[in-house]
């Protein structure tokens, strides 16, 4: 039995706070012992995997951050592994504090190729290219590379109601609905405004869906839950943009409720469970939107054309997100732990 010793910088056993880090680890703890894995709040352990509150601070500069991580992890001992569960791909202020200190690993629920975190973006968000400032790349090395691992759960592991059913929804007498947070509050991470990226990539989305209003039953704006909810019952399609990261709770609603996924093509993420497949799963549009309503177009003017897409969706998320493939996946983490211990 492998024991695992999860710790929060504010209080170890504060289950909620480390939700974004460990929500899947955590919805598994009564399974995980069948793997031979167990999660223990104190007593003898042998790994830690320490929270991003830990060796992170995004309300520093970049480079107190870095320090402040170094300087805890200065005072470990044993073996343990770091975890940053942030929405997006960009690995600012985990990887510098990573390649620093004496961590087994780096988990991410979802990452980039190697040879794309070598591009220039700004923060490190391949998503944000209306920014010009603040550019960041990562040139990994190989040794290092190895070491950055998937968590095998992301966002739709937070809130267990997201992938668990589908809802009835017989009713379908809306064409597309674009409905989300269109704004971001003011927002300031290691001394940078990362808001107006988020704000401008859904406005535009909005935009251009405004432009269908007189061709077809179009809903477009921001509803409270329940509205929303209704709202996503009745459409043919719904467009999901990106938020702070690449993936977002919309996308997991779109599709319980028995409606076409459309958004920004999300190929080059990795992440696990990969529920997203363009053209299989979700239908893809340019980041900027340019072919978004052409794509609307095309599919409802032939729409039972897509139905197998909206029936691939509901199953390929039901089936990957059940909880034993994430003991699973970590399972065969440990089993092959031995080869990343002796890098």
């Amino acid at each position: 039995m492998i024991k695992i010793k999860i710790t929060n910088k504010q209080n170890t056993s504060h289950w909620p706070a480390l939700r974004r880090c460990f929500s899947g680890l955590i919805r598994c703890s009564e399974m995980l012992p069948e793997y031979s894995i167990q999660l223990v709040r104190g007593g003898s352990y042998d790994y830690e995997f320490f929270d991003k509150n830990c060796f992170m601070d995004r309300h520093k500069t970049l480079q107190e951050s870095i320090d402040m991580g170094l300087e805890f992890l200065s005072k470990q001992s044993g073996d343990y592994f770091l975890f940053d569960g942030g929405d997006d791909t960009s690995l600012i202020g985990s990887y510098d504090v990573f390649k620093e200190s004496n961590a087994l690993g780096l988990f991410r629920p979802q990452l980039l190729s190697q040879e794309d975190y070598k591009i220039p973006f700004f923060m490190g968000m391949w998503f944000r290219t209306d920014d010009p400032r603040n550019k960041m790349s990562f040139d990994i090395p190989d040794n290092l590379w190895r070491k950055i691992k998937l968590s095998g759960y992301n966002l739709g592991h937070a809130h267990p109601n997201l992938t668990s059913h589908i809802y009835n929804t017989p009713k379908k007498d809306i064409d597309v609905v674009g409905i989300w947070q269109i704004q971001h509050k003011y927002n300031v991470d290691y001394g940078i405004e990362n808001y107006q990226g988020y704000t401008n990539h859904r406005t535009s989305a909005i935009e251009e869906l405004a432009k269908l209003k007189d061709k077809f039953n179009t809903v477009i704006g921001q509803y409270d839950p329940t509205t929303t909810r209704q709202l996503l019952s009745r459409a043919k399609i719904a467009v999901s943009p990106f938020g702070q990261g690449e993936l977002c709770f919309r996308d997991f609603e779109i599709v319980q409720n028995n409606t076409l996924l459309i958004k920004p093509d999300i190929s080059k993420v990795k992440t696990k469970p990969d529920w997203l497949t363009a053209n299989e799963t979700y239908i893809p549009v340019k980041l900027d939107w340019s072919d978004l309503n052409e794509k609307i177009e095309e599919i409802l003017g032939n729409y039972n054309k897509y139905l197998y897409i909206i029936e691939n969706a509901k199953q390929k998320m039901l089936n990957t997100y059940k909880l034993e493939n994430v003991c699973q996946h970590w399972y065969d983490f440990f089993s092959n732990l031995n080869g990343i211990e002796n890098e």
